[in-house]
């Protein structure tokens, strides 16, 4: 989506409003899983290359003669002449030509063009690929809607879910497990961030868990989990968290990849501090429990 595309015309196309989201630098964004689940989706069957242009003197020199013109031709008259015959001929710099490919110009070029393939613009033609072609797979909601609209049903269908989902302010990110630096031993967080809320055991009933997070919500503060992601050493490498729907202790879990590749107290302020006070869009991809798979994160 580029930056000049406002809400009226993406209306009129029938696009989501939602994906002007993607006209803007995110917070965060995962490289390798865009790529990875772009290559999977999308199936591209060739790669991009460098296109070169420049200035095909001797097949221009032909022309001259061909076309009967006497002496040299400015390269722009030139252009212009055969504008209606040859509409791709492009002459870089300025001089003047003559038949069979004698050119002479103090400043011509041959260029490169090197094709832009980024994550963003990668997540981009996912979002237009959902739209167009697998649209019921597509959803775009707000946190509060979550388990209403993205039933276990529909998750569990194929194609992967691909989700636009607006978190509002005052919602609650609350860390749970962690990988810091090359440690692939996962750091429990959930503890440091309600300490006093006694965790349940491995037989306790779906009612037993959904009130301890609710006690965990209820207990939350914002200072407490970001000092919890970011006492240990080392970047992120991966962290979870979970984040409460609605009162009852339901939770969505989000699983995030840095990959050490955004400074901790950064990437921990802008999810969990920013969460709270603005709300955050979430682009990302839906799993069974329900689990969100974060490709990208942009702010309010």
């Amino acid at each position: 989506m580029s930056q000049n595309v406002n809400k009226k015309t993406v209306s009129d196309l029938g696009i989501p409003e939602q994906f002007l989201w993607l006209a803007d630098s995110p917070a965060y964004i995962d490289a390798e899983e865009i790529e990875a689940f772009y290559d999977a989706t999308v199936r591209p069957y060739m790669r991009q290359g460098v296109t070169t242009t420049g200035t095909d003197c001797e097949i221009a020199g032909k022309l001259v003669s061909e076309i009967g013109l006497e002496g040299a031709v400015d390269s722009g008259k030139l252009v212009e002449i055969l504008a209606a015959w040859l509409p791709k001929l492009s002459l870089k710099g300025s001089g003047t030509l003559s038949g069979e490919g004698s050119y002479n110009s103090k400043n011509n070029t041959n260029t490169e063009w090197h094709p832009i393939t980024t994550p963003q613009r990668q997540l981009e033609q996912l979002a237009l690929h959902y739209h167009l072609y697998q649209h019921s797979r597509l959803l775009t909601l707000e946190l509060s809607e979550l388990t209403s609209k993205a039933t276990n049903d529909w998750i569990k269908d194929l194609p992967r879910g691909f989700v636009l989902l607006d978190i509002p302010p005052q919602t609650k990110l609350i860390p749970t497990y962690a990988e810091y630096g090359s440690d692939s031993i996962s750091t429990r967080l959930f503890e440091r961030v309600a300490p006093c809320v006694k965790r349940y055991g491995s037989d306790a009933s779906k009612d037993e868990k959904l009130k301890y997070w609710q006690q965990i919500g209820e207990t939350f503060e914002v200072q407490a989990a970001l000092q919890a992601v970011e006492e240990k050493a080392g970047n992120i490498q991966v962290i979870d968290f979970r984040v409460l729907v609605g009162e009852t202790g339901e939770t969505l879990h989000l699983q995030f990849s840095p990959r050490g590749r955004y400074p901790k107290i950064t990437f921990a302020y802008n999810l969990i501090r920013r969460a709270y006070t603005h709300g955050l869009r979430l682009v990302g991809t839906l799993r069974t429990e329900p689990d969100m798979k974060v490709l990208a994160v942009y702010e309010k």
